[in-house]
């Protein structure tokens, strides 16, 4: 299980990985061309953690320790830094300015170096004609070319540490830090001033005005994605319960759905993602007897590992969620290692570093993201810091799954053209467990970015916008009529569920069987160039025509609602080269 780092050994412990990262910043520099650090097609086969060649062995260098008084003067222009807090013209309750010596820290988000060449990489890596097809790249050789080198990492642990803050956490590929200090030093360090304030009924931070810092600084800096008051004293729930078997509550199970969407024949063959890992994005977690009793109940046998993997202060809660997402990913792919990246809350400020902490440890082959919040609301900055995590995943072959969300509306992050964002539908089977009907459930997040412009693999629909649009796929995850509703284990009890929160874990179980399916063709990582170019895996789709409630608006082929509509995976397997 994953622990939280505290204190000074925290602080020993985020300083020595930053250092150790110097390693490859010295081996892979701006200099060096690509293919780089051992790209390579990532088959099944091949171990988790050891799938590509590292960097050359290089002497270690330590990040330089600097003094203030090293440092330049403040006195030098000030410039504006971006950031993610609201601003008190907005529609917001505003409380009055924040206390002085109320404890917060800030996630900042760092700048990327040698992005115009990454993006030639990717344009490779994803054309089937090219010879760099599906090869794949480590995340430590994405740290060594693209996060910032450790001498920036020096000037800002400078800069913040005289006025008092300082820098508890550095994220693993170096592209983000957690900052801890009062409101009274943030405000010295950015030159603003912060208040307290309600937004759609949640206590928030807004600022009076725009952040800067020197301008010797600026270049340091991406942007300061957010601030939220310092935990006190978080503790983990405890799960004093044991684990039972009780009959399943519903009638349509995930090990039903595997048939509909063409995994089960690879199960037949014993093939369920062993090799495969998935990593889940949480904010909470669950009773592991919960889990427990869901796989006995439903007589699966999971032979992959679980781990808890903590990425900042622990929650304080179960959740439903949890259980949604860890039980049906389990349950499509039982041979399958699951990683639960558990952020310390379910706010966009905790659940951008923990799906930074999964992408940048490299330890997974697919991600599955529950969490939508709506893009109107939503903080641009931590829009677009979602969608270059998912960018650098693309590069090291992972699948992003996000929910559409269930406001009917475009939500963040499946918004960017480098997530997959996966709808709802409502399905009908009968005693045989073939579909009857699948129709779109009406519910789910779609439209039209005002974020993301469409990308050029997407013009092909919706051709009246500029805009990428969303929803790219679907699946079965209907609520409203009990009898055809999935049941997870939560709390003790069976408990119904429904929403897009269900599709996205369900697609990342049938990635992972792909996967290992797959053998020496490689596994697939980000698959939305694929879903729009590939006229051949576009038919092999259950189009879905039939809306569940008005307006109607399925139609035959790309339709908002429901994307391509539902997959026929063995596509994934065979028709994808």
């Amino acid at each position: 299980m994953g622990k939280r780092l505290s204190g000074a050994w925290g602080i020993f412990s985020a300083v020595f990985a930053v250092a150790v990262l110097c390693l490859f910043v010295c081996s892979c520099g701006e200099e060096r061309e690509y293919p780089y650090c051992g790209a390579a097609r990532i088959t099944y086969g091949t171990k988790n953690g050891e799938l590509l060649s590292s960097p050359p062995d290089v002497e270690l260098d330590e990040i330089p320790e600097l003094s203030s008084s090293e440092l330049p003067s403040d006195s030098s222009d000030r410039v504006v830094v971006r950031d993610g807090l609201w601003r008190l013209t907005q529609d917001l309750k505003d409380l009055g300015e924040a206390e002085s010596s109320d404890k917060i820290r800030l996630l900042i988000s760092l700048p990327m170096r040698n992005v115009e060449r990454l993006d030639s990489w990717l344009e490779k890596v994803y054309d089937p004609e090219a010879e760099e097809y599906l090869n794949f790249i480590s995340a430590s050789c994405i740290t060594s070319m693209h996060a910032p080198r450790p001498e920036s990492i020096a000037r800002l642990a400078a800069y913040f540490r005289k006025y008092g803050m300082k820098i508890n956490r550095i994220s693993a590929n170096r592209l983000m830090l957690l900052l801890e200090g009062t409101v009274e030093q943030a405000e010295a360090a950015f030159d603003f001033e912060a208040h307290r304030v309600i937004r759609v009924q949640r206590a928030d931070f807004a600022a009076r005005s725009d952040l800067s810092v020197p301008e010797w600084l600026a270049a340091d800096i991406d942007a300061v994605l957010g601030i939220q008051d310092l935990p006190d004293n978080p503790q983990l729930p405890e799960d004093t319960y044991e684990p039972v078997i009780v009959p399943y509550a519903g009638r349509v199970s995930p090990i039903q759905i595997r048939k509909v969407y063409g995994v089960l024949d690879y199960a037949e063959k014993g093939m369920v993602g062993q090799g495969q890992s998935i990593g889940i994005i949480l904010g909470s977690i669950c009773r592991e007897s919960d889990l427990q009793s869901y796989f006995s109940s439903l007589g699966i046998e999971r032979s992959g590992s679980f781990e808890w993997k903590f990425t900042d202060y622990p929650p304080t809660s179960f959740s439903l969620e949890a259980a949604i997402d860890i039980q049906l990913s389990g349950a499509i792919a039982p041979g399958a290692d699951l990683i639960a990246y558990v952020a310390a809350g379910n706010r966009d400020f905790d659940l951008v570093w923990a799906t930074n902490e999964a992408i940048g440890e490299g330890r997974v082959s697919v991600i599955t993201y529950s969490f939508a919040h709506q893009e109107v609301i939503a903080a641009w900055e931590l829009q677009e810091a979602y969608s270059r995590m998912a960018k650098l995943g693309a590069a090291q072959g992972i699948s992003f799954f996000s929910a559409s969300g269930d406001s009917r509306s475009v939500d963040t992050p499946s918004n960017s053209p480098w997530v997959t964002a996966v709808g709802s539908t409502y399905l009908t089977l009968d005693d045989d467990w073939e579909r009857i009907k699948e129709i779109d459930a009406w519910f789910g997040g779609r439209g039209r970015s005002e974020l993301f412009l469409k990308p050029d693999w997407q013009r092909s629909v919706d051709p009246e916008s500029l805009r990428r649009s969303t929803v790219d796929l679907s699946l079965h995850c209907m609520a409203n009529i009990q009898s055809d509703s999935f049941f997870v284990f939560s709390r003790g009890k069976w408990s119904v569920s429904g929403g897009t929160s269900l599709a996205a874990p369900l697609l990342a179980g049938m990635t992972a069987v792909v996967n290992q399916a797959r053998g020496e063709k490689g596994r697939l990582g980000w698959i939305n160039r694929t879903l729009y170019t590939n006229a051949e895996l576009q038919k092999t789709f259950f189009d879905v025509t039939e809306s569940w409630l008005p307006p109607e608006e399925a139609e035959k082929g790309w339709d908002a609602g429901t994307g391509w509509g539902s997959p026929d995976m063995r596509a994934w397997v065979d028709v994808i080269p």
